[in-house]
C-alpha cells in the first residue's frame, strides 16, 4: 500500500525551471497521494524537506519496505530519505541518471529497474518499478488475463471509413485534374509530384487499419503501442497497394497488441513502499519499454507483409469477379445486389457484410460498385420516403419534422437510412416499393457500371463518382420509386 509520497510538479521541466516558477507539492493523505501546497518552487523547497524528513523517518522505523526515486535529489532537498534508504538497505527503484549515480555512491540498495529516462514513457517506467521490486523480493510472477479486448469490427471499419473516403476522393479529384489536362491539350504525366501524393495516400490506408485495431484491442493504448503499430504499418505501406492488405492490418493490429505489452501479476503480498502501492496490482514485464516496442513492430511488421502474399491473391479475385460481372451482367448483377443491399441492411448486415466488402473495393484509391449500391438503395431510397412523408398533406406535424430532418441529413451528408425504416415497416407497399426502387437504381448503375460512395452528398458523386450518368439515373430512380408510392399509400 502507499505510505507516503514527496512529489513536486512544475510547469517547466525541472532542468529550465527558475527558482520563481509555479509548482505544486504532492503527498499522501488517507493513503492517496494529493496535491498538498502550491507555489514557487522556492518557496516549496522548505515543505520539500520536511516532507522528506517524514519519510526518512518511516524508513528507520521500518515502516516502508521500498523506495521509488524519480529525479530526485539526494544530496539537497531529498538528503534524509536518501541517507536512511542506504543506511536501512531497503530495495530502491527509478529513474533519472545523475540522481541515480548518485544514491548509488552513497551505498542505496538498488533493484533491478533503474537508470535514466531516455526511450521509456511514464505507463513503460511504472511498470518497471512494479517488476523491479517484485523480482526482487522473489515473488512469483504468473500471467493474469489477456492485455486485449474483443475486436469490434464495427467500431473498427467506422473508424477507418474517414481515411478510406478521403484517399478515394483526393483520387477521384486527381483523376479530373488530368481529364482536364487532356481536354486542354496537356498532359500532367501518371509518374509526376502530383500523382505521387494520390500513390503515397492510399498506401498508408493499411498501416491506417493497423493501428486502429490495436487501439481497440489494447487495454491501454499508449505511447508504447502507438511506436509499434507505426513501424508495423510501416511494412505493409512500403510495397505497392494490394487489395487485402487491410485484412492484413487487422492482423497486424492484433499482434501488435499482444506483443507490445505483455500483463503479469505477483502473488498478492502486503508490502509497504514510499510513492507507489503495489499491493496486489497488475504488473508487467520489463519488455514495454520503446526499443522492445520498436522490435514489436518489426515483428509484426515482417509477419503481416509476408502473410500479404498469401491474402492479397484471395481478395483480389474477388475484385476481379465482380469487376468481370460488371462488364458483362452489369444490370442483372445490380438488379440482384442492389434488392439485396436493402435487405441486408434491414437485417443488421450492413457493418458486418457491405462495409467490409466496400472498404475492399477502395483500397486502392477508387470508388466502389457497392459504395454506390449503398448510396442509391439505401441513403436514396430513404430520402424518397422521407421526402413524400414530408410533403404528403395528412401528414401528422412530428412525422414532417421527423422526415425533413432525415431527408437533409441523407442528401448533405449520405447517412441515416434508418429513419425510413418505421415507414417501411407501416405499409407493405412502400417495403416492396424500397426495395424495387433499390434494384432498379442498382440495374442502371450496374448497366453504366457507376462507382461512387454513401457518407458523401449525392450531388458530389456527379463529380467524384465513376460515370456520372450511371450515378445519376441510378439515384433518380431510387429516390422517385419509393417516393411516388409513398405519395400513393399515405
Amino acid at each position: 500500500e502507499l505510505v507516503d509520497v514527496c512529489f513536486l510538479s512544475c510547469t517547466k521541466g525541472l532542468d529550465m525551471a527558475g527558482p520563481f516558477c509555479p509548482a505544486t507539492l504532492w503527498s499522501c493523505e488517507a493513503r492517496q497521494a494529493m496535491p498538498l501546497r502550491t507555489g514557487t518552487l522556492k518557496d516549496l523547497n522548505g515543505a520539500v524537506r520536511e516532507t522528506d524528513k517524514r519519510i526518512a523517518k518511516a524508513i528507520e522505523e521500518g515502516r516502508i519496505d521500498a523506495l521509488i526515486v524519480i529525479s530526485c535529489d539526494p544530496e539537497g532537498a531529498n538528503q534524509s530519505s536518501a541517507k536512511a534508504a542506504a543506511r536501512s538497505g531497503i530495495p530502491v527503484v527509478g529513474t533519472g541518471g545523475t540522481s541515480i549515480g548518485k544514491l548509488m555512491n552513497m551505498g542505496a540498495n538498488f533493484a533491478s529497474s533503474y537508470g535514466g529516462s531516455v526511450a521509456t514513457t511514464s505507463r513503460s517506467k511504472a511498470l518497471s518499478y512494479a517488476v523491479g521490486l517484485a523480482k526482487y523480493w522473489g515473488l512469483p510472477l504468473l500471467n493474469s488475463a489477456s492485455a486485449t479486448k474483443p475486436l469490434s469490427f464495427h467500431s473498427l471499419l467506422d473508424g477507418c471509413l474517414p481515411a478510406f473516403l478521403t484517399a478515394a476522393i483526393f483520387m477521384a479529384l486527381l483523376r479530373r485534374v488530368h481529364l482536364l489536362g487532356d481536354l486542354l491539350g496537356f498532359s500532367i504525366g501518371e509518374s509526376g509530384w502530383l500523382a505521387s501524393l494520390g500513390h503515397y495516400s492510399v498506401r498508408g490506408l493499411p498501416g491506417v487499419v493497423l493501428g486502429v485495431a490495436c487501439h481497440q484491442l489494447s487495454v491501454s493504448f499508449g505511447e508504447i503501442e502507438l511506436i509499434a503499430s507505426l513501424v508495423a504499418g510501416g511494412f505493409l505501406s512500403s510495397t505497392e497497394p494490394a487489395t487485402g492488405k487491410v485484412v492484413c492490418g487487422v492482423f497486424g493490429g492484433f499482434l501488435v497488441s499482444e506483443t507490445g505489452s505483455i500483463r503479469w501479476i505477483p502473488d498478492p503480498e502486503y508490502i509497504c513502499i514510499a510513492a507507489v502501492p503495489i499491493h496486489d496490482v497488475r504488473m508487467a514485464c520489463n519488455r514495454d519499454d520503446n526499443p522492445t516496442s520498436g522490435l514489436s513492430g518489426v515483428g509484426s511488421g515482417i509477419l503481416c507483409h509476408s502473410l500479404s502474399y498469401l491474402i492479397c491473391p484471395v481478395f483480389n479475385l474477388y475484385i476481379d469477379t465482380l469487376n468481370y460481372g460488371l462488364e458483362n451482367y452489369g444490370a442483372l448483377l445490380g438488379l440482384i445486389l442492389g434488392g439485396l443491399t436493402v435487405t441486408a441492411s434491414m437485417h443488421g448486415y450492413y457493418h458486418t457484410i457491405l462495409l467490409p466488402l466496400i472498404l475492399l473495393e477502395m483500397e486502392d484509391g477508387s470508388m466502389s460498385f457497392l459504395g454506390m449500391l449503398d448510396m442509391e438503395a439505401l441513403v436514396l431510397v430513404c430520402a424518397g420516403i422521407c421526402c413524400g412523408v414530408a410533403v404528403h398533406p395528412r401528414s401528422r406535424p412530428a412525422e414532417i419534422q421527423a422526415a425533413e430532418r432525415a431527408l437533409s441529413i441523407n442528401l448533405r451528408w449520405g447517412d441515416y437510412v434508418e429513419a425510413a425504416y418505421p415507414f417501411m415497416e407501416r405499409d407493405i407497399y412502400i417495403m416492396i416499393a424500397a426495395h424495387v426502387g433499390g434494384a432498379v437504381g442498382g440495374a442502371l448503375c450496374g448497366y453504366y457500371e457507376a462507382k461512387g460512395s454513401a457518407y458523401v452528398p449525392c450531388w458530389s458523386l456527379l463529380i467524384i463518382g465513376e460515370n456520372g450518368i450511371g450515378c445519376l439515373l441510378g439515384m433518380a430512380a431510387a429516390f422517385a420509386i419509393p417516393f411516388l408510392t409513398t405519395l400513393v399509400r399515405l
